[in-house]
C-alpha cells in the first residue's frame, strides 16, 4: 500500500486481517493517524509507517507483540508514541530517524532482542525515562580513532569489530604506507562511518600526507548505510566518491560538511539514499544536472538539508535527458527541505515541492519564480517555516511565491522584516489554516485569509485595527497572543459578542494600551 497518496484514514476493515505479517504504508502522504483497532493485527512482523503527516500512533500499537521491524523514519510530524514499547519483546529493528518532534517511547531500553536502533538526525532527545533516552543516545554514539594517536597495528583491529566507526584526523596522517594496510573496504561488518579532520590540533611542522591521498585510500565497504565526511581541504573529491552509486549501493544517509570542493559529486542515482545533509561548502556556486547523475534521480530521498553555503547561487530542480520527452523533477518524493544561511541561493525553475519547507536567512529563495498550475507534483507543500528573512519587496515577490503553493495549510514566520507591507493578495492563501507569527509585524490585510482556523502571535506589536481583522476570519477557532503589545483595549461586550465564533481565545503577558494582562481567556 506504499505511495497511496490519497489515503486519509486507514479502513477499519484492514484491522480485521489478523494474520497479516507485512504492511507497508510508507509515503501515504495524506495519512495522519491510525485507528485504535490497528492493534488487532496481531500477526504483524514488519511495519513501515514512514509517512510525513502521521502525527500520532495509537496506544494499541504496543499490542503487536509479534512485531520484529518498525520503520518510522522521516515521520516529521510524529509527536506521540503512547504505550509501553517494552512489550514488543520480538522487536529487532526500530527506526525513528528524522522524527524531530517525537519523545523517546517508553520501554525501549527493555527490548532484549533489539539489534538495530536507528535515530539519525536526532540530537535533542527527550523522554519520560532516562534509561530509554540513554538507550537512544548510545545507539548514536560511534567508537572513535584519532589517526594522530592511534596504534595502527592494534587499535584498528579492535575498533573494526564494531558496526560504527569515527575516524578523526584524516588531515594528520604521516605514514601512508602503514596506513594502507588498513583496507577499510574489506570490513563488511561496518554500516556507519564518519571521517573528520582534526584541524585545531594539526601539526603544521610535520610531514603530513595530503588529505586527498588519504581519502583515496579510505574506500568504505559496500555494506555502508551511513557515511559522513566532515572536513576536506582539496578542491576535488577522490575518484571513488564520484562513483558512489556503485561503490556504496546500500547508502541511506549521507552528510558532507566543511568540504572545500568546487562541485558536488553525482549523488542522484544512489538507489537507497533517503537523507542528505550538505553544510559549509563555501566553494560550491551551482548545482546542476551532473549532481542528478542521470534519469529519475533521488527517487528515495526524503530529507534534504542545505546550510551555510555563502556562495551557492543556483540549484537546478528539473532536468531533461535525451530519452525523456518532458523534464523531470530532481526531488520527486522529498518530505522535508531545510535551507539555512544560503543568502544567494535560488532554485531554478522553482522551489522543490515537499511536505515541510524551512527557509532560514536565505532571502533570495523567496524571490524565485512562482510555480505555475501546470507544474503538478505528487508531494504538494503543506507546511512552510520562514525565519530571519527580508519579506518586503516592491513587486511583492515573496507573497506571490507563497500563494503559488495551493495546498499550503501551515505557515510560520519568525524574526522577519517587511511582513506589514504585504498587500491584499494575501487573500490568495486560500488553503491556509494555521498562521504563526513571532517577532514580526502583523500583515495589514490579515483578515483576507478567510480559511484561517488557528492564529498564534508571539512577541509582536498588535495594531489598533486587529479586532476588525478577527471579525473577518469567520472560520477562526483558536487565537493565541503571547508577550505582545497591543494598540487597543479589552474587547467591549459588543465586540466580544461579534467574536463569539472564536471558541478559544488566549492572551498571556499581553499589554492592552495601559493594561497589562498576565493571563486572560475568552471561552
Amino acid at each position: 500500500m506504499s505511495n497511496c497518496h490519497k489515503i486519509h484514514i486507514l479502513p477499519i476493515s484492514l484491522c480485521s486481517l489478523l494474520h497479516l505479517e507485512d504492511l507497508n504504508l510508507s509515503c501515504c502522504y495524506e495519512l495522519q493517524e491510525l485507528p485504535e483497532e490497528f492493534g488487532n493485527i496481531h500477526g504483524l512482523r514488519i511495519l513501515d509507517l514512514s509517512c510525513s503527516q502521521l502525527f500520532a500512533l495509537p496506544e494499541t500499537l504496543t499490542n503487536l507483540t509479534n512485531l520484529e521491524h518498525l520503520n518510522l523514519a522521516c515521520c516529521i510530524s510524529l509527536e506521540m508514541m503512547p504505550g509501553y514499547y517494552g512489550c514488543l519483546k520480538k522487536l529487532k529493528v526500530l527506526n525513528i530517524s528524522y522524527c524531530f518532534k517525537v519523545r523517546i517511547p517508553d520501554g525501549i531500553s527493555n527490548l532484549c532482542d533489539l539489534k538495530s536502533l536507528l535515530a539519525v538526525g536526532l540530537y535533542d532527545l527527550s523522554g519520560s525515562n532516562m534509561d530509554d533516552v540513554n538507550c537512544v543516545s548510545s545507539s548514536i554514539h560511534m567508537p572513535k580513532i584519532d589517526f594522530e594517536e592511534a596504534n595502527l597495528d592494534s587499535d584498528f583491529d579492535e575498533m573494526l569489530k564494531h558496526k560504527k566507526l569515527h575516524l578523526v584526523g584524516i588531515d594528520n596522517v604521516q605514514n601512508i604506507y602503514k596506513f594502507e594496510k588498513f583496507a577499510l573496504h574489506t570490513h563488511q561488518r561496518l554500516n556507519t562511518l564518519r571521517l573528520s579532520t582534526n584541524y585545531w590540533y594539526r601539526d603544521e611542522g610535520a610531514n603530513i600526507v595530503p588529505g586527498n591521498v588519504v581519502l583515496e585510500k579510505l574506500i568504505p565497504p559496500r555494506t555502508l548505510e551511513h557515511f559522513e565526511l566532515s572536513g576536506y581541504d582539496d578542491s576535488i573529491f577522490p575518484e571513488w566518491m564520484l562513483k558512489l552509486t556503485t561503490i556504496l549501493p546500500n547508502l541511506v544517509h549521507l552528510v558532507l560538511t566543511f568540504v572545500k570542493c568546487d562541485h558536488l559529486p553525482p549523488l542522484g542515482q544512489i538507489p537507497k539514499l533517503q537523507s542528505l545533509v550538505i553544510e559549509s561548502l563555501p566553494n560550491v556556486k551551482g548545482v546542476g544536472e551532473v549532481f542528478a547523475g542521470g534519469s529519475k534521480p533521488f527517487l528515495k530521498l526524503r530529507y534534504l538539508n542545505i546550510s551555510d553555503m555563502p556562495n551557492l547561487e543556483r540549484w537546478l530542480t528539473k532536468i531533461s535527458t535525451s530519452d525523456e520527452v518532458e523534464s523531470m523533477y530532481v526531488f520527486p518524493n522529498l518530505h522535508h527541505l531545510k535551507v539555512s544561511q544560503c543568502p544567494k541561493l535560488r532554485f531554478e525553475p522553482s522551489l522543490p515541492e515537499c511536505f515541510l519547507l524551512e527557509i532560514d536567512a536565505s532571502d533570495e529563495i523567496l524571490l524565485g519564480q512562482p510555480k505555475t498550475p501546470s507544474q503538478s507534483h505528487p508531494m504538494p507543500t503543506r507546511r512552510i517555516k520562514i525565519d530571519s528573512c527580508e519579506l518586503s519587496s516592491s513587486g511583492g515577490y515573496q507573497l506571490r511565491l507563497l500563494t503559488s503553493f495551493h495546498s499550503l495549510k501551515f505557515l510560520s514566520i519568525t524574526t522577519c522584516d517587511g511582513l506589514g507591507s504585504w498587500g491584499e493578495n494575501i487573500g490568495a492563501l486560500t488553503s491556509l489554516e494555521v498562521l504563526e507569527l513571532s517577532f514580526c509585524d502583523i500583515p495589514r490585510f490579515l483578515g483576507r485569509i478567510r480559511s484561517l482556523r488557528r492564529l498564534s502571535i508571539h512577541m509582536c506589536h498588535i495594531p489598533c485595527d486587529f479586532p476588525q481583522h478577527l471579525l473577518q476570519l469567520s472560520l477562526l477557532r483558536e487565537l493565541w497572543m503571547v508577550r505582545c503589545e497591543a494598540d487597543f483595549s479589552l474587547p467591549s461586550e459588543t465586540t466580544r459578542a461579534n467574536l463569539a465564533h472564536i471558541p478559544d481565545i488566549n492572551l498571556y503577558f499581553v499589554s492592552l494600551l495601559s493594561i497589562s494582562v498576565v493571563s486572560f481567556c475568552f471561552i
